[in-house]
Formats: structure tokens, C-alpha cells, sequence
């Protein structure tokens, strides 16, 4: 009876002698030597998060707390309310970064791994990240040199790959350019299958161009 009616108290229970009162379990009460009892419940926005627990024990006797101390009680409540809250939110917002950083190494390894060309491109038409498969496909030195291609290098603008980035830009619509003759920036010659898609930022607005190629 005790527990059940402590769960359900909003504002907390007090057993002036533990020996005595009905609702508690004497096994327990001989056990530890309680007397007098005292739980507040720590409540959050009507979620209860735990209890202040105090009282007297053994020869402490019986000792009732006065209103003053009640009081301190509950704001001592409040307060931990707050922080148990607090440490609840800082805890789940690490789960979810950890969960998200593991997403991205997964994703990472996926795109770096992956058979076709892949690569950003930001909504100005600058490429920001590509693959070592692109790399290779477009016959680049590496890395530094691919990322200083943007959608205005004549051989890309040739293709029309410009033009499909600027529509997906404005409608918001994927694009897909078939068996489509390139010459790369650094002179390899191609026939490719190029698919864009856009990616956007938490404002809703799109932020880049995710662009798939695959030397046909």
C-alpha cells in the first residue's frame, strides 16, 4: 500500500512512525529501523522522474518535519526536476550525434566504395566532395584538383549537365542525362549515365546536388 500510494501522490507522503502506520512493510521497517518517513516525488511537465527520500531512523525516533523544512523539500524537488531533465536531453543528444556520426562513417565508407562515380556539388555550382571512383573515371590527378570543378567548366556546361543542375535547383526535381558523350576536364572521353538529386538543409532549401555517374 505504501509504494502504490506513493506512486500515485503528487505531492508526497509522510509516515510519522513507520512502526505503526498501516501501509508500511514491518519486515523491511524491523530490517532497516525506519521511523519517521518522508518522500517527495520529483516531477518534470507531469512526468514523475524519481523521489526525495529522508526520515529518522532507530533511536532518531519519530520526528515530523515542520512546514519550513516541507517546503525546502519541494523546492529541492524542483530544482533536481530540472536538472534530471536537463542530463535526459544532453544524454539522448549524444546518443543521437553518436548515432548520427556512426550513420555517416557507414555512409562514407559506402560512397568511397562504391563501383560509380559519385560527388556534391553546393547550389552554387561548386563540387564539394567526390570518390575515388569519379576520380579515376574523370582521369583527375586526385582529389585537390577535382574539388576546383563547378558547373561552369565549358566541357560540363557542353554536356548539359549545367543545364539539368540549374532545373533541379529551381524544381526541386531529380535529372537524368542517358548515354551522354563527355570529354572530362582532363581529356578522357567518355560515354556516361548521369543522375542528380537534391539534398536539403534543415530550412528546407536546397542546399546541394547528390550526382551519380557510370561509365556505360
Amino acid at each position: 500500500p505504501f509504494l502504490e500510494e506513493l506512486l500515485r501522490s503528487d505531492q508526497g507522503i509522510i509516515v510519522e512512525d513507520a512502526r505503526t502506520d498501516p501501509r508500511t512493510d514491518k519486515k523491511i521497517v524491523n530490517q532497516l529501523g525506519n521511523r519517521t518517513i518522508v518522500n517527495i516525488p520529483v516531477i518534470f511537465e507531469d512526468q514523475r522522474l524519481g523521489f526525495i527520500g529522508t526520515g529518522t531512523f532507530d533511536d532518531e525516533g519519530v520526528k515530523m518535519p515542520s512546514q519550513s523544512e516541507l517546503e525546502y523539500l519541494h523546492t529541492i524537488s524542483r530544482h533536481m526536476a530540472v536538472i534530471l531533465d536537463r542530463i535526459a536531453f544532453i544524454t539522448q543528444r549524444n546518443r543521437n550525434i553518436k548515432k548520427i556520426t556512426e550513420l555517416a562513417a557507414y555512409n562514407k565508407t559506402i560512397v568511397s566504395s562504391a563501383p560509380v562515380g559519385i560527388l556534391t556539388v553546393n547550389n552554387q555550382g561548386k563540387v564539394t566532395s567526390a570518390n575515388e571512383a569519379f576520380i579515376h573515371m574523370m582521369g583527375s590527378p586526385g582529389l585537390e584538383e577535382t574539388l576546383k570543378l563547378g558547373m561552369n567548366i565549358p566541357s560540363i556546361h557542353q554536356a548539359g549537365i549545367s543545364e539539368a543542375f540549374k532545373k533541379t535547383l529551381s524544381d526541386d526535381q531529380p535529372f537524368e542525362l542517358i548515354n551522354i558523350p563527355y570529354t572530362s576536364h582532363w581529356g578522357k572521353e567518355l560515354i556516361v549515365n548521369i543522375r542528380g538529386v537534391a539534398q536539403k538543409a534543415n530550412d528546407g532549401q536546397i542546399a546541394e546536388l547528390i550526382i551519380v555517374v557510370d561509365d556505360v
